[in-house]
């Protein structure tokens, strides 16, 4: 099949084809086409990105999560939760690829597109949680697109930590690191930062590094992303089966009984609204239980009810019977982290 034509593409437009839940059509494959000066839209970047991260899996790399492009607008609030956007928590489990919400602290990096519209442009963004370094790379740096796409990483670290169950994130004991290739190699015309995006995303997750993203390499990025597309065209099948996740909640002020065979616990806490935004009562099942004392790492310590970024927050009070071996105390009363199915 030669993947360049239009008939290839229309494959997309007769039968319905999904990744990470988000369809795909023939039009959002166009800009991969040879000889295209057209910008790649968020839906080619999201599926690259989730191929990326999926076959990536697949080979056993499981170091690093590509979050959609539909996280930060939906942060921002520029675009509303629907089903053609997506949710908030919709996209960070979906970066899980199925796993448990917190399979993301097992990730060393997790990659952010991100895209600015003065100008509209593509930059790319990802954060380290282990050395608490986060990075942006442009392929236009002379635009200070980094005024923009700094705060905008930020509001989505802070926005996954946050759906962790995580305090607020003190950015400012972290390290920035720009990133731009040299001043020969960088985009040349108003159309390829999606393309150096998309260079960035396979040269940071395969170890190849940043400093290999080139304007010379378009062409090559572009073919390599069609023949990623066609070659994975069974992980586009729309899944149908319902996935189990879970979130962490952190909480405070918890009210237990004396020794009985379940402990009954109320507590107060906060969950993502998305989580919570629905008609029927949540139904939680707690499955794990720990304390939180001060010694435990920083990313450990309690989310009180009300966040820098509370209007992500909906507060909730939790009533649940808790097996005596399943909670663990010590001394004073301290905050617990509860880990929730819904």
């Amino acid at each position: 099949m030669d993947y360049q034509s239009n008939e290839a593409l229309a494959l997309f437009n007769k039968s319905r084809h999904e990744i990470r839940g988000m369809q795909v059509v023939a039009d959002d494959f166009v800009c991969l086409q040879k000889g295209r000066k057209i910008k790649v839209p968020g839906a080619a970047l999201n599926t690259i990105g989730a191929l990326i991260q999926q076959v990536g899996e697949l080979a056993g790399i499981t170091d690093f999560a590509i979050f959609s492009t539909w996280l930060s607008p939906l942060i921002s609030r520029k675009v509303p939760r629907t089903e053609i956007y997506g949710t908030i928590i919709g996209h960070v489990r979906a970066a899980c690829q199925g796993a448990p919400l917190e399979i993301l602290l097992a990730k060393s990096r997790w990659l952010f597109p991100m895209y600015g519209e003065d100008p509209a442009h593509w930059v790319l963004g990802w954060i380290e949680p282990g050395p608490r370094l986060y990075h942006i790379f442009d392929s236009l740096p002379e635009c200070n697109n980094v005024s923009w796409a700094e705060p905008a990483l930020l509001e989505l670290g802070d926005t996954v930590y946050a759906t962790l169950g995580y305090m607020q994130v003190d950015w400012e004991l972290w390290k920035r690191v720009l990133h731009s290739s040299s001043e020969l190699e960088r985009q040349m015309n108003g159309w390829a930062c999606g393309f150096f995006v998309i260079h960035g995303m396979m040269s940071v997750t395969d170890g190849s590094g940043i400093e290999t993203v080139t304007n010379r390499g378009t062409e090559r990025v572009r073919e390599k992303s069609l023949k990623l597309v066609f070659d994975n065209l069974p992980l586009f099948q729309p899944s149908t089966q319902q996935v189990q996740t879970t979130t962490i909640v952190l909480v405070e002020d918890i009210e237990m009984a004396g020794p009985n065979e379940l402990l009954p616990i109320e507590c107060c806490c906060a969950l993502p609204a998305q989580s919570a935004d629905i008609s029927t009562p949540l139904t939680l099942r707690p499955i794990w239980v720990f304390t939180v004392g001060p010694a435990a790492p920083p990313q450990l310590m309690a989310l009180h009810s009300h966040s820098k970024r509370g209007d992500h927050f909906v507060p909730i009070t939790i009533r649940a019977l808790l097996p005596p071996s399943t909670l663990h105390r010590t001394g004073s009363p301290s905050p617990l982290a509860l880990l929730f199915l819904l």
